[in-house]
């Protein structure tokens, strides 16, 4: 089931606003309002920074060079759990001896947001990349980080984690441990499903490594990104590799559900870079299509950024249907929905809104990276029911089946333009924080808050 509304639609929708001071934004990560913010960048290559601006010149100067291709390279990599160089002077040379064009993708973008935000943020990790260029270039004491191109999720949790000593090898306190960072930015897998793995063994070893996280620094807030789509250049229009897209979407299920993080109050903790599109990236790469371009960087820290900024338990809509006799809590939140029992409490169904398994949530996220749905609410009843969501300015509603009937700007409708909308400062805007329809001595309200007013209107005239 992908949330088709086969029965009578019963209650209405109601918006959670929880205002929260920016002291209480990063619950359990230990800090006061006056302290810093430690966030660690954790991952592979998309947290490095590289291609962003799409050139493969094979030279160790580019933004997008394969240090691993050297053969001296090569033979740590492939041993690194015998080489007692790799997770440190290694993993830091590989970095910092190559790719000087790189701009520290995301993380530069991401720390102005932050900034821009009132967050004092510092980044922590023993590499330093991104101080040359970038939009804007990350000064020298922000360049930190523990982004590794080429890495696979073993290796990262072999060297972020630490090891006890072993084959004549020193132990290593690792990354995390070494640093113990407020908040981890963890993104990784790509290069495992790259080289064949299967999806259960990406994602199990995705939750090995947060395990090894939140023992490693207690409560620390982690968030795991889902690794995006790799897309097809040799095809026009470009799409996503399907055998890379199908085991992509099985790791970020497992992942979403085994982490615990799948739940409207944590979620924020699961950001998805799955929503990156073709546009995002480039065709100029020689892999084609598997780092973000500048664009996609930028949308990267904007996603990244409105995780680490969102209140947690913050709803966006919660409406109530009945289907198959059941009637069922539908929340959407931080991009995604759930669909719980009532009767028992328990989840059934949850999943990202920007996603093309549901078009018609699809279509009103394409181009919003940010997927939030402002208002949802269930007019008529039987197969005559309707989906109303009101988001991005524009109202859409669907038929049962999820076919699209009308949809346009909430401005264009006399009763919103006039009443409502009116009262925007921005004459481009215009947000419903709650819309339901209940009967009323035998009359279909229809009311609306917005702009700290309410407003109800009879559905049948439309006043």
């Amino acid at each position: 089931m992908n949330w088709m509304i086969q029965a009578t639609a019963q209650g209405g929708v109601m918006r959670l606003r929880i205002a929260l001071a920016v002291a209480f934004l990063f619950t359990g990560a230990g800090l006061s309002s006056a302290s810093p913010l430690s966030v660690m960048p954790l991952g592979d290559s998309l947290t490095e920074g590289l291609c962003s601006d799409g050139t493969n010149s094979n030279a160790p100067a580019s933004t997008c060079y394969e240090p691993y291709y050297e053969p001296a390279n090569a033979d740590i990599y492939n041993h690194y759990d015998t080489r007692a160089a790799f997770c440190g002077e290694f993993a830091r040379q590989m970095v910092e001896n190559y790719n000087h064009g790189a701009t520290g993708g995301f993380r530069g973008p991401l720390l102005s947001r932050l900034v821009a935000a009132g967050i004092s943020t510092t980044f922590v990790g023993h590499v330093q990349s991104g101080t040359a260029l970038g939009s804007p270039p990350l000064a020298l004491a922000n360049a930190d980080h523990e982004g590794h191109g080429n890495w696979l999720v073993e290796q990262l949790a072999y060297c972020a984690g630490g090891y006890p000593a072993h084959s004549g090898m020193p132990s290593y306190i690792g990354y995390v441990a070494a640093q113990h960072p407020d908040v981890v930015l963890l993104q990784i897998g790509s290069n495992n499903v790259l080289n064949g793995a299967a999806a259960n063994s990406v994602a199990d070893g995705i939750l090995a490594l947060q395990a090894t996280i939140e023992r490693v620094v207690p409560r620390p807030r982690l968030l795991i990104a889902l690794f995006p789509l790799r897309f097809d250049f040799s095809v026009s229009p470009a799409r996503p590799f399907p055998a890379f897209e199908t085991v992509r979407n099985e790791v970020a299920r497992r992942v979403a559900m085994g982490s615990g993080k799948d739940y409207p109050c944590t979620a924020r903790d699961i950001p998805d870079m799955g929503v990156l599109e073709a546009a995002d990236f480039t065709a100029a790469e020689a892999s084609g299509g598997l780092h973000p371009n500048s664009t996609g960087y930028a949308k990267m820290a904007d996603i990244w950024a409105a995780a680490l900024t969102t209140p947690e338990c913050r709803f966006d809509t919660r409406s109530f249907v009945t289907l198959g006799g059941v009637l069922i809590e539908s929340i959407s939140a931080y991009g995604r929905y759930w669909n719980f029992d009532t009767r028992t409490g328990s989840l059934f169904e949850s999943g990202a809104l920007n996603t093309p398994a549901i078009p018609r949530y699809k279509s009103i996220c394409a181009g919003h990276p940010l997927c939030t749905f402002d208002t949802r609410t269930f007019i008529g009843t039987g197969d005559g029911a309707v989906e109303s969501i009101t988001a991005f300015n524009d109202y859409h509603d669907f038929s049962v089946d999820g076919q699209p009937i009308r949809s346009g700007t909430l401005r264009s409708v006399p009763r919103y333009n006039q009443h409502v909308c009116s009262l925007s400062a921005n004459p481009a805007t215009c947000v419903f924080d709650t819309r339901a329809i209940q009967e009323r001595n035998g009359r279909a309200i229809e009311t609306i808050t917005a702009y700290g007013r309410y407003f109800d209107f009879d559905q049948a005239s439309a006043q």
